[in-house]
C-alpha cells in the first residue's frame, strides 16, 4: 500500500511500511527497539530511513549513538502518520474478512508454550462465542504476535503483558504467579527453601543467588521479568543454560540441571516429577496473560466473554 506525495514536481510514492518504520522508531527511541517490533534488521531498518530522507529531502534524526532523535520532519511524520497507518491497517483488516461467518477463517497467536498447556481450553471457550468459524493457529513469541495483530494478519492473540501497542485491546484472562522451580534431588537447594518457606510464606529469592539458573533469553518477555526480580534483590541470576522455550527450563531442572522461575501455568499441567513450586517475596512476581486483538475485532468475536470463559476454565483443575 502507498501514499502519494509529490517531490520535485514529480510524483513520488511514499510506501506504508516506511511510514510505519518512522513511527516505530520514534516510539521506541531507538533504531535496534524499532527493528526488534518490525522484525527486520536494523542495516535493512537504517537504509528505509536513508532512503526516505534522501527522497523528502530532510533529514528525519539526528545522528545520536545512544537514542533516535527525530528532527521536526520526523517528529511531523510519526505524529500524523502513525493514525494513517492505523487507519490503513484496519482497512485492509475489514476487506480480508468480508465474507459470510460460515466461511470465516480466524487466526489464533499463541506462543509454543501457552498452545502446549491451555489450547483446548482456548478453543473451547472461542467456540462457545462463534460458531462456525474455522480458527487457525500460529506460533510465535509475544512481541512477534503483537506485531501481526497490529498487521492485520492475525485476528487475536494469547499472551503475556505487557503490550506495547496503545492502538491494540487488551483484555485480561487470569493472573499468573511467577514461582520459584526446584527439583526435590536438588538437596541444598530444597532444603534451603523448605526452611525459609516454613518461616515465611513467600521466600526471599537472593538467598538463591549463589545457585546455577536454568532460564529464557535476555530478549524474551519472562526473562527481562525474572531479571527485574533478582536486581529488585541486589543479585544476577547465574545462567547456566538458556532457553527460547519454558518447557525446556521445566525439562532441565527436572533432571536437576539447576533452578529456574515459571508461571504458574505450568504447575497446573504438568506431573509432579519430583518438582516443588515456591512463591517468591516480590510484587513483581505476577503478570496478566491476556487476550489481544484490534478494537473492532474484539467486539466482533465477542473476545470479552471468550476471556471469561478461559480464564474460568484455568481456574478449574
Amino acid at each position: 500500500m502507498q501514499v502519494l506525495y509529490v517531490y520535485n514536481d514529480r510524483e513520488k510514492y511514499m510506501d506504508i511500511k516506511d511510514l510505519k518504520n518512522i513511527v516505530t522508531i520514534v516510539q521506541e527511541s531507538s533504531f535496534s527497539q524499532a527493528s526488534k517490533r518490525l522484525f527486520v534488521s536494523q542495516p535493512a531498518l537504517s537504509q528505509s530511513v536513508k532512503r526516505l530522507e534522501a527522497e523528502l529531502g530532510v533529514p528525519l534524526f539526528y545522528r545520536d549513538r545512544s537514542r533516535a532523535l527525530p528532527t521536526e520532519a520526523g517528529m511531523l511524520l510519526a505524529t500524523k502518520g502513525e493514525p494513517l497507518v492505523l487507519s490503513l491497517e484496519a482497512l485492509d483488516r475489514e476487506v480480508r474478512q468480508l465474507g459470510k461467518p460460515e466461511n470465516r477463517i480466524v487466526t489464533l497467536g499463541m506462543s509454543q508454550f501457552y498452545g502446549h498447556h491451555m489450547l483446548s481450553k482456548a478453543l473451547k471457550s472461542f467456540g462457545e462465542y462463534n460458531e462456525g468459524i474455522h480458527l487457525q493457529i500460529v506460533e510465535g513469541e509475544s512481541y512477534f504476535l503483537e506485531n501481526q495483530i497490529k498487521m492485520g494478519r492475525l485476528d487475536f492473540g494469547i499472551f503475556p503483558s505487557p503490550i506495547y501497542s496503545s492502538s491494540l485491546e487488551c483484555i485480561p484472562i487470569v493472573e499468573e504467579e511467577i514461582l520459584l522451580v526446584i527439583n526435590e534431588n536438588n538437596k541444598e537447594a530444597m532444603e534451603l527453601a523448605v526452611s525459609l518457606e516454613a518461616k515465611k510464606q513467600e521466600i526471599p529469592i537472593e538467598s538463591f543467588a549463589k545457585f546455577p539458573f536454568i532460564l529464557l533469553k535476555p530478549e524474551l518477555k519472562l526473562r527481562s521479568l525474572v531479571d527485574a526480580i533478582c536486581l529488585e534483590h541486589h543479585f544476577r541470576p547465574k545462567a547456566i543454560f538458556e532457553s527460547e522455550n519454558l518447557d525446556t527450563c521445566y525439562s532441565l531442572v527436572r533432571d536437576n540441571y539447576g533452578i529456574t522461575f515459571l508461571p504458574n501455568t505450568i504447575r497446573h499441567n504438568k506431573p509432579s516429577d519430583g518438582i516443588r513450586f515456591f512463591h517468591v517475596d516480590t510484587k513483581l512476581s505476577r503478570r496478566d496473560l491476556v487476550l489481544v486483538s484490534m478494537p473492532d475485532v474484539a467486539e466482533k468475536l465477542q473476545l470479552a466473554q471468550v476471556a471469561k470463559h478461559i480464564g474460568e476454565a484455568l481456574q478449574r483443575p
